[in-house]
């Protein structure tokens, strides 16, 4: 009666077949792409309280046509936040213009320029973890299929196959089922997690933009 113990992280890594090691690389790499996008959002924050005192200094060097701030305003824009690179670059645009005509037209341009500039970074690694997500459970049903094989060949091979090569095939074929739906489910939410995060960065840097070029032109 004493059936537990014969389950263990071993026993189910041992019996999963190929497949399971592909899993196990797949779910591996989804866990680390996962850590690198949570720490690249929590590092990459900018409060409304700087966004609105950055407004503020584009503005006093847009109508002072400050040489000084427009050299501080794209200093070490490798470190920048999307929402600080796009405003500071508008601004280093803006500032450099000295024709006023047709500036605001121009300045939408910029902008959307410089947003695209930023959109691989925000949202990079959002097609892997979709694209592990949507294959995983492939492969472990390719698993599952192996592992019915397997035990379906031992119960034709001859009359005398033992019940442990048939439970080796179907012990095959569940792990692989459930390997794949652990590695899909994490990687699917992580999709959808970052997916929205970027989404939500994004709106927020086509408002401040929106609002810099009101505070500059109106």
């Amino acid at each position: 009666m004493n059936s537990l113990p014969y389950f263990s992280y071993v026993y189910f890594f041992a019996s999963g077949g190929p497949t399971l090691i592909i899993l196990g690389i797949a779910l591996l790499l989804s866990c680390i792409l996962t850590i690198e996008r949570l720490i690249y959002f929590h590092t990459k924050r900018f409060s409304s309280e700087k966004t609105q005192e950055l407004i503020q200094i584009i503005s006093v060097a847009f109508r002072k046509k400050s040489r000084n701030k427009r050299s501080i305003l794209l200093q070490n824009a490798r470190t920048l936040s999307p929402i600080e690179y796009v405003l500071r670059s508008c601004g280093e645009y803006v500032v450099s213009q000295t024709k006023s005509a047709s500036l605001e037209k121009y300045f939408e341009e910029a902008k959307n320029r410089f947003i695209a500039e930023k959109l691989p970074e925000i949202e990079k690694y959002l097609l892997t973890q979709a694209t592990l997500g949507s294959i995983s459970p492939y492969i472990g049903l390719l698993g599952t299929v192996f592992g019915i094989i397997q035990a379906f060949s031992a119960i034709g091979s001859s009359v005398d196959s033992t019940n442990y090569e048939l439970n080796a095939g179907i012990a095959q074929a569940l792990t692989a089922t459930a390997a794949g739906l652990l590695t899909a489910i994490p990687s699917s939410i992580s999709y959808n997690y970052f997916r929205k995060k970027a989404q939500s960065m994004i709106r927020e840097i086509e408002i401040n933009t929106s609002l810099l070029k009101t505070t500059l032109f109106h």
